[in-house]
């Protein structure tokens, strides 16, 4: 029964707020991929439910982000860079957002953070999901995004800035994927890779601001 509602929670509130928050951030139309974003948010809400059912939790922040990006170049359409851009930025955002309700009911308790993150997945997936909903609102009523990235058409740039953008897209993308790892299997180092995640992320938000300002 758990899986059920695993899976149902992932396709109505974790995926498709990932994918919408992601759009929303390079103020793309959500209306024009709205049937890409239902049919993703299926597919990834079943590949997170069998590693759930396979029991790869370690390795789960590996798989999902590998099918993120795989979903944005082959059903968006999207090319690689941003592609790889965008999932990297949802991931983090929603690594940060789970840290951060971790951090609310656990009462800063170091052991009860790391049970929670190894134990819970529905609780987790919803306040995600509202996170993302309540960011994807002011987003698109504040018209908050980056507007430089072309999704379909190939830039050549030589700018610093965008090449720092992807060396840390790439770190961040490193961090990710040893999120669960640490988690599974080298749990009292979480703090600090949770701690590079957010420097991480913030990097990329800063350099994209950068970026955003230059071609303005």
């Amino acid at each position: 029964m758990e899986l059920f509602w695993i899976f149902i929670v992932s396709t109505v509130f974790l995926w498709p707020s990932l994918f919408i928050i992601s759009l929303l951030i390079f103020r793309q139309n959500i209306l024009a991929f709205i049937h890409h974003i239902i049919l993703c948010s299926i597919l990834m809400a079943c590949i997170t439910t069998i590693t759930h059912i396979c029991s790869l939790q370690s390795l789960i922040a590996v798989i999902q982000l590998f099918f993120l990006i795989l979903c944005f170049i082959c059903i968006f359409k999207i090319r690689i860079f941003p592609s790889f851009l965008m999932s990297v930025i949802a991931y983090l955002l929603a690594s940060l957002e789970e840290a951060v309700l971790y951090l609310i009911i656990s009462n800063f308790n170091s052991e009860l953070f790391v049970t929670y993150a190894k134990k819970l997945v529905i609780l987790p997936a919803l306040f995600i999901g509202g996170c993302n909903y309540a960011l994807s609102f002011l987003l698109f009523k504040k018209r908050i995004g980056f507007s430089f990235l072309s999704f379909h058409h190939y830039q050549k740039s030589k700018s610093i800035t965008e090449n720092k953008l992807k060396y840390y897209a790439v770190v961040a993308c490193f961090y990710i994927s040893m999120l669960s790892i640490t988690l599974f299997h080298f749990e009292k180092w979480i703090s600090l890779s949770l701690l590079a995640v957010l420097i991480v992320f913030l990097l990329i938000i800063f350099y994209l601001y950068i970026k955003d300002s230059k071609e303005d």
